[in-house]
Protein backbone atom coordinates (compact mmCIF):
# COMPACT_ATOMS: atom_id res chain seq x y z
CA UNK A 1 0.00 0.00 0.00
CA UNK A 2 2.97 2.19 -0.47
CA UNK A 3 1.94 5.39 -2.01
CA UNK A 4 -2.21 5.11 -2.03
CA UNK A 5 -3.84 7.58 -2.04
CA UNK A 6 -7.57 7.44 -0.66
CA UNK A 7 -10.34 10.81 -1.46
CA UNK A 8 -13.54 10.43 0.12
CA UNK A 9 -15.80 12.40 2.50
CA UNK A 10 -14.17 12.78 5.83
CA UNK A 11 -15.49 9.83 7.94
CA UNK A 12 -15.26 6.81 5.44
CA UNK A 13 -11.58 5.34 5.95
CA UNK A 14 -12.03 3.76 8.94
CA UNK A 15 -9.05 1.70 10.19
CA UNK A 16 -9.49 -1.93 12.00
CA UNK A 17 -5.60 -2.76 11.84
CA UNK A 18 -3.69 -2.23 15.25
CA UNK A 19 -0.49 -1.70 13.30
CA UNK A 20 -1.52 1.17 11.88
CA UNK A 21 -1.10 4.46 13.65
CA UNK A 22 -4.43 6.62 12.41
CA UNK A 23 -3.68 10.53 12.76
CA UNK A 24 -7.07 12.12 13.70
CA UNK A 25 -8.61 14.55 10.98
CA UNK A 26 -7.87 18.16 12.28
CA UNK A 27 -8.70 19.98 8.94
CA UNK A 28 -10.79 19.82 6.59
CA UNK A 29 -10.29 20.92 3.06
CA UNK A 30 -12.66 22.64 0.69
CA UNK A 31 -12.16 20.72 -2.86
CA UNK A 32 -13.82 22.87 -5.70
CA UNK A 33 -13.73 20.35 -8.07
CA UNK A 34 -16.52 18.40 -5.37
CA UNK A 35 -18.78 21.39 -6.14
CA UNK A 36 -19.44 24.23 -3.31
CA UNK A 37 -20.32 22.21 -0.67
CA UNK A 38 -17.98 19.13 -0.98
CA UNK A 39 -15.94 18.18 1.63
CA UNK A 40 -13.41 15.57 1.78
CA UNK A 41 -10.23 14.39 3.06
CA UNK A 42 -7.42 12.92 1.25
CA UNK A 43 -4.91 10.88 2.49
CA UNK A 44 -1.20 9.54 2.18
CA UNK A 45 -0.25 6.38 3.45
CA UNK A 46 3.38 5.88 3.49
CA UNK A 47 4.31 2.91 4.86
CA UNK A 48 8.29 3.48 3.32
CA UNK A 49 9.50 4.23 7.43
CA UNK A 50 7.62 1.06 8.92
CA UNK A 51 5.53 3.43 10.86
CA UNK A 52 2.63 3.61 8.56
CA UNK A 53 1.61 7.55 9.64
CA UNK A 54 -1.72 8.40 7.80
CA UNK A 55 -0.56 11.78 6.79
CA UNK A 56 -3.28 14.14 5.60
CA UNK A 57 -1.79 16.02 1.98
CA UNK A 58 -3.16 19.31 0.29
CA UNK A 59 -1.07 20.53 -2.76
CA UNK A 60 2.40 19.18 -1.10
CA UNK A 61 3.84 17.23 1.95
CA UNK A 62 2.35 18.02 6.01
CA UNK A 63 5.42 19.73 6.23
CA UNK A 64 5.11 22.07 3.25
CA UNK A 65 1.72 22.71 5.09
CA UNK A 66 3.01 23.84 8.33
CA UNK A 67 5.36 25.98 6.70
CA UNK A 68 2.72 27.74 4.78
CA UNK A 69 0.56 28.37 7.42
CA UNK A 70 -0.13 31.71 8.41
CA UNK A 71 0.35 33.21 12.25
CA UNK A 72 -2.32 36.02 13.25
CA UNK A 73 -1.49 38.17 16.35
CA UNK A 74 -4.61 39.08 18.27
CA UNK A 75 -4.26 41.74 20.40
CA UNK A 76 -6.18 41.94 23.62
CA UNK A 77 -6.85 44.66 25.77
CA UNK A 78 -3.59 44.02 28.14
CA UNK A 79 -2.17 41.06 26.34
CA UNK A 80 -1.53 39.35 22.76
CA UNK A 81 -1.88 36.05 21.69
CA UNK A 82 -0.68 34.10 18.66
CA UNK A 83 -3.05 32.15 16.54
CA UNK A 84 -2.10 29.59 13.98
CA UNK A 85 1.02 27.70 15.02
CA UNK A 86 -1.82 25.64 16.96
CA UNK A 87 -4.91 25.32 18.30
CA UNK A 88 -6.20 26.53 21.38
CA UNK A 89 -7.89 26.11 24.67
CA UNK A 90 -10.42 27.98 26.38
CA UNK A 91 -11.32 26.15 29.44
CA UNK A 92 -14.87 27.29 30.42
CA UNK A 93 -15.58 27.91 34.63
CA UNK A 94 -19.95 28.37 34.92
CA UNK A 95 -21.01 30.35 38.05
CA UNK A 96 -24.59 29.25 37.56
CA UNK A 97 -26.97 27.34 39.13
CA UNK A 98 -28.09 25.37 36.04
CA UNK A 99 -25.70 24.91 33.31
CA UNK A 100 -25.62 21.44 32.36
CA UNK A 101 -22.15 20.35 33.53
CA UNK A 102 -20.73 21.67 36.33
CA UNK A 103 -23.96 24.46 37.73
CA UNK A 104 -23.66 25.41 41.23
CA UNK A 105 -20.08 23.62 41.72
CA UNK A 106 -18.16 27.14 41.54
CA UNK A 107 -20.17 29.81 42.70
CA UNK A 108 -17.63 30.35 45.46
CA UNK A 109 -15.31 32.48 44.37
CA UNK A 110 -12.49 30.82 46.18
CA UNK A 111 -13.46 27.17 44.69
CA UNK A 112 -13.80 29.07 41.45
CA UNK A 113 -10.22 30.13 41.35
CA UNK A 114 -8.86 27.15 42.57
CA UNK A 115 -10.90 25.94 39.50
CA UNK A 116 -9.51 28.41 37.04
CA UNK A 117 -6.14 27.85 38.68
CA UNK A 118 -6.55 23.72 37.71
CA UNK A 119 -7.86 24.89 33.97
CA UNK A 120 -4.29 26.44 33.76
CA UNK A 121 -2.13 23.74 34.79
CA UNK A 122 -3.86 21.77 32.35
CA UNK A 123 -3.25 24.00 29.97
CA UNK A 124 -6.07 25.98 29.28
CA UNK A 125 -4.78 29.32 27.40
CA UNK A 126 -7.98 31.07 28.03
CA UNK A 127 -10.42 31.13 30.98
CA UNK A 128 -13.87 31.60 29.92
CA UNK A 129 -16.85 32.21 32.93
CA UNK A 130 -20.27 32.40 32.54
CA UNK A 131 -23.00 33.55 35.02
CA UNK A 132 -25.89 32.99 32.68
CA UNK A 133 -26.76 29.52 31.13
CA UNK A 134 -27.83 29.52 27.65
CA UNK A 135 -28.41 25.50 27.11
CA UNK A 136 -31.78 24.66 25.42
CA UNK A 137 -34.71 25.22 27.67
CA UNK A 138 -32.80 27.70 29.61
CA UNK A 139 -34.32 30.97 31.46
CA UNK A 140 -33.15 34.01 30.29
CA UNK A 141 -31.95 36.45 33.50
CA UNK A 142 -31.63 40.55 33.88
CA UNK A 143 -28.14 42.13 34.17
CA UNK A 144 -28.53 42.89 37.63
CA UNK A 145 -28.81 39.46 38.88
CA UNK A 146 -25.68 38.26 36.59
CA UNK A 147 -23.78 40.92 37.52
CA UNK A 148 -24.06 39.73 41.16
CA UNK A 149 -22.80 36.47 40.45
CA UNK A 150 -19.91 37.79 38.12
CA UNK A 151 -18.72 40.37 40.29
CA UNK A 152 -17.59 38.68 43.23
CA UNK A 153 -15.49 35.70 41.41
CA UNK A 154 -14.25 38.86 39.01
CA UNK A 155 -12.85 40.63 42.00
CA UNK A 156 -11.10 37.17 43.03
CA UNK A 157 -9.33 36.50 39.34
CA UNK A 158 -8.56 40.29 38.74
CA UNK A 159 -4.36 40.01 38.73
CA UNK A 160 -4.12 36.22 39.61
CA UNK A 161 -4.50 34.51 36.47
CA UNK A 162 -2.06 34.00 33.68
CA UNK A 163 -4.66 33.50 31.36
CA UNK A 164 -6.77 36.09 29.76
CA UNK A 165 -10.13 36.21 30.90
CA UNK A 166 -13.14 35.84 28.40
CA UNK A 167 -16.86 36.44 29.50
CA UNK A 168 -19.67 34.74 28.22
CA UNK A 169 -22.13 36.93 28.01
CA UNK A 170 -24.61 38.95 25.64
CA UNK A 171 -25.32 42.18 27.47
CA UNK A 172 -23.01 45.07 26.93
CA UNK A 173 -24.16 45.86 30.09
CA UNK A 174 -22.56 43.87 31.41
CA UNK A 175 -19.26 43.80 29.24
CA UNK A 176 -18.66 47.50 30.04
CA UNK A 177 -18.73 46.61 33.57
CA UNK A 178 -16.50 43.58 33.67
CA UNK A 179 -13.74 45.86 31.56
CA UNK A 180 -12.92 47.11 34.98
CA UNK A 181 -12.37 43.93 36.42
CA UNK A 182 -9.81 42.21 33.51
CA UNK A 183 -12.23 40.61 31.00
CA UNK A 184 -10.48 41.20 27.64
CA UNK A 185 -12.38 38.67 25.51
CA UNK A 186 -16.39 38.52 25.17
CA UNK A 187 -17.60 35.46 23.91
CA UNK A 188 -21.07 36.02 22.89
CA UNK A 189 -23.51 33.09 22.74
CA UNK A 190 -26.20 34.92 20.70
CA UNK A 191 -23.71 35.98 18.16
CA UNK A 192 -24.57 39.91 18.60
CA UNK A 193 -28.25 39.40 17.98
CA UNK A 194 -29.63 39.46 21.21
CA UNK A 195 -28.01 42.92 22.02
CA UNK A 196 -25.91 44.24 18.85
CA UNK A 197 -24.52 47.20 20.93
CA UNK A 198 -21.85 44.35 22.72
CA UNK A 199 -19.66 44.86 19.36
CA UNK A 200 -19.48 48.99 20.25
CA UNK A 201 -18.49 48.19 24.07
CA UNK A 202 -15.66 45.21 22.85
CA UNK A 203 -14.04 47.97 19.99
CA UNK A 204 -14.01 50.67 22.35
CA UNK A 205 -12.64 48.25 25.46
CA UNK A 206 -10.27 47.07 22.74
CA UNK A 207 -11.35 43.62 24.00
CA UNK A 208 -11.58 40.55 22.07
CA UNK A 209 -14.84 39.64 20.93
CA UNK A 210 -16.06 36.04 19.39
CA UNK A 211 -19.50 35.34 18.07
CA UNK A 212 -21.34 32.04 18.81
CA UNK A 213 -24.53 30.67 18.64
CA UNK A 214 -27.43 28.90 20.95
CA UNK A 215 -30.21 27.09 20.22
Amino acid sequence: MIGEEYSGTVGDWISTDPNKVCWQVISIFRIAHNGPFGLCARYFLDRQNGINPLVPIWHGTLEESLMNRKIYYWKLRGSEMQLGERTLIMGVLNITPDSFSDGGRFNDPDRAYARALELEEQGADIIDIGAESTKPGSHRITADEEWQRLVPVLKRFRGNLRAPLSLDTYKSEIAERALEYGVEIFNDPSGLTFDPHLAKVAANGNAGLILNHMR
